[in-house]
């Protein structure tokens, strides 16, 4: 009886048995098929790690070059300094030694790092030469070195405006930021095995994807213009205590611009140590009242109307002309009688532009304002291009508007957008679009992307544009804008000082902004050149601040240009000299 209760006792302990073999055969079956399916790929990196080398490529970033191909931006070969807490001994003893040797790099700021729960620091990316030697030579275990690369700006502060800068990872302000997807490039990396104790193996390469380098950018910028335009503004900015100001300098038949200078500005290498206020470009962002140079505008819209001719009719400009309650003067109270148009722009006279405003109507003049681009943003490759301010719709109805727009007061606008004007003035009467960069091209020189001069629509006739070039042309030889004259060549712009308003009033504070806007050689123009000071004082008339920062700008363009003295007999008047008179 015991023996068969033993049996039955010791089966089902056999049975038991199998069954826990059999369901630990199962189990181990059920992990196999989960090791080699879900986690293959987790362990494969594993191994991987415990055996191979990840080697970064790292991409070389774009440069950005001038119009010649001269470098404004490059990348350079550098290394970042890294650091393995879980490799350093004393972390207190090796914080102080980095912090001794390294510049901004704080022994606490360091600690807390290598106090964290994590396999990697960074001690100080993109160290230069110096850094990279001081800490080689502290022979830290846990520390480290990978390459990399530092970009550097060869001119120092040409062209910042437009340029910008780059921080650790991206680029921050002008076309760096812009144009950040075409410049950054792509890293790539390299898998090496490594033995036991952490050596490469060499000719061990498993696994590679190469880098692929960011596009170059080659600008319409001359690097040697661009130098003129700020090194002049510069000066005509001390010169005359002004706040700030602007250059342009474009081709006004293909919209190429071979000089964008804003000032105050930066270097790009040290962007830190600058205020932001410093990285903003006047050229395309400051917005103001533009004064006398919108009146060659008005004179344009007037003539493509048929209501005035350069000589008929004439208009009545007396002293003063009081219109909507209020005066309206002449800048130096002048009295000019009747005189034509030609003559209203030599002398700059408010009243006879008050007068040609109000004859011609604000449907005309809010047209050609559009027409001409004011009140929209050019795109030009940067941001903070501004579309300046024209009157509200419902203040058209005033008399007082018109006539205020049709003398440069009431609305707003940027130097670009006078620039782009000013070129339909002179290249016969079509809008161009404004160019800053002329193609995106690879490494190799391969072309990815190229900009095309591009004429957007024509504002004016030719016949327009002829008498404009020899109007304002009147104006350097006999007017206003003496001081942009240029000995052997034939130039043509006009003045504008336009008050500025401080709280709803101009007269609140004397401030001003001061302007002249032309371009040479007159009869065949090669050139437009925008000058622009912000508050310039004591002095602020534009013909004695303005106008010569323009012609010392536009006179060593056309040097370095080699661009011949046009033939002066090409500037002879033409029309009436003798009109009726209109008067509104």
């Amino acid at each position: 009886m015991k023996t068969a209760t033993s049996n039955a006792i010791t089966k089902r302990r056999i049975i038991l048995i199998y069954m826990g073999l059999a369901v630990a055969f199962l189990m181990i079956a059920v992990r196999v098929v989960h090791v080699n399916t879900a986690m293959a790929t987790k362990l494969k990196d594993y191994r991987e790690r415990q055996s191979l080398r990840r080697i970064n490529l790292h991409a070389r970033r774009g440069s950005i070059l001038d119009a010649n191909g001269e470098v404004l931006a490059m990348d350079v070969p550098c290394q970042s300094i890294y650091a393995v807490p879980d490799e350093i001994g004393n972390k207190e003893r090796v914080a102080g030694m980095l912090s001794q040797v390294l510049e901004h790099v704080e022994k606490d700021d360091l600690l807390k790092e290598f106090d964290r729960d994590i396999p990697f620091v960074w001690v100080k990316r993109k160290a230069d030469d110096a850094d990279v030697s001081a800490v080689k030579s502290l022979e830290l275990k846990g520390v480290g070195f990978l390459d990399a690369t530092r970009r550097v700006y060869p001119n120092d502060s040409l062209a910042a405006n437009i340029v910008g800068f780059y921080g650790l990872d991206r680029g921050i302000e002008g076309l760096e930021s812009t144009f950040e997807d075409s410049l950054r490039g792509e890293d790539g990396y390299v898998y090496l095995k490594k033995d036991a104790i952490g050596r490469n193996v060499p000719n061990s390469e498993s696994k590679r994807i190469n880098s692929i380098n960011g596009n170059d950018l080659v600008l319409t910028i001359d690097r040697a213009i661009q130098y003129t335009a700020e090194k002049e503004l510069a000066a005509s900015v001390a010169e005359h205590n002004a706040e700030g100001g602007a250059v342009i300098v474009m081709d006004p038949r293909t919209g190429r611009i071979y000089a964008m200078a804003s000032f105050p500005t930066f270097n790009p290498s040290f962007y830190e140590e600058f205020p932001k206020s410093s990285y903003r470009n006047n050229a395309l962002s400051y917005v103001y009242e533009p004064g006398s140079i919108m009146k060659p505008v008005i004179a344009a819209a007037a003539m493509e109307t048929g209501a005035f001719g350069e000589h008929s009719p004439t208009i009545f400009c007396p002293g003063v002309l009081r219109v909507d309650g209020f005066n309206i003067t002449e800048s130096h109270h002048e009295s000019h009688g009747s005189i034509d148009l030609a003559t209203c722009i030599k002398k700059s006279s408010n009243i006879c532009f008050a007068k040609v405003g109000m004859t011609i109507g604000p449907d005309v003049i809010k047209k050609y304002l559009k027409e001409f681009g004011f009140g929209s943003r050019y795109d030009v490759g940067l941001n903070g291009s501004e579309p300046g301010l024209l009157p509200a719709e419902a203040n058209w109805v005033r008399n007082s508007t018109i006539a205020t727009v049709s003398y440069g007061h009431g609305i707003s606008v940027t130097p670009l957008q006078m620039a782009v004007a000013f070129s339909a003035l002179a290249n016969g009467g079509w809008m161009i679009k404004p160019m800053l960069v002329e193609r995106e091209e690879t490494s190799q020189h391969k072309i990815v992307k190229e900009f095309k001069p591009q004429r957007v629509r024509r504002v004016i006739s030719e016949e327009t544009s002829a008498a404009l070039r020899r109007m304002l042309a009147a104006v350097v030889a006999d007017g206003t804008g003496k001081q942009a004259q240029i000995p052997n060549y034939s130039v043509a712009g006009k003045t504008g000082t336009a008050m500025v308003a401080v709280g709803g009033s101009y007269r609140a504070e004397r401030r001003y902004n001061s302007s002249f806007a032309g371009f040479a050689p007159a009869e065949d123009p090669q050139f437009v050149v925008i000058a622009m000071l912000q508050n310039p004082k004591p002095y602020y008339y534009a013909g004695l601040t303005a106008a010569p920062l323009f012609q010392r700008v536009m006179m060593q363009t056309l040097l370095y240009k080699k661009i011949p003295p046009a033939a002066s007999s090409s500037l002879s008047w033409t029309g009436d000299e003798n009109g009726s008179e209109v008067t509104p």
